[in-house]
């Protein structure tokens, strides 16, 4: 089985290096519209207890928002 797969392979190099070929352009141009969701109480539902508490957050202290912080260690 693994020779008549590593045959096929070889026989069929060029589609396969054309099929890379084609992907990888195809995602260099769809880059530039992938979008990122940093919020990721948006995937909680309305119900949860998580949920609730941020909204009680939000009206006491205003914006929930997290820290991110960079750090560069030489």
């Amino acid at each position: 089985m693994e020779k008549r797969l590593a045959a096929l392979i070889v026989r069929c190099r060029i589609g396969i290096l054309a099929a890379a070929v084609l992907v990888t352009a195809w995602s260099v141009f769809r880059i530039g519209r992938t979008r990122i969701n940093y919020d990721l109480t948006r995937y909680l539902s309305d119900d949860t207890m998580t949920k609730k508490a941020l909204a009680v957050m939000h009206e006491e202290f205003g914006s929930t928002e997290q820290l991110r912080l960079v750090l560069k260690i030489c």
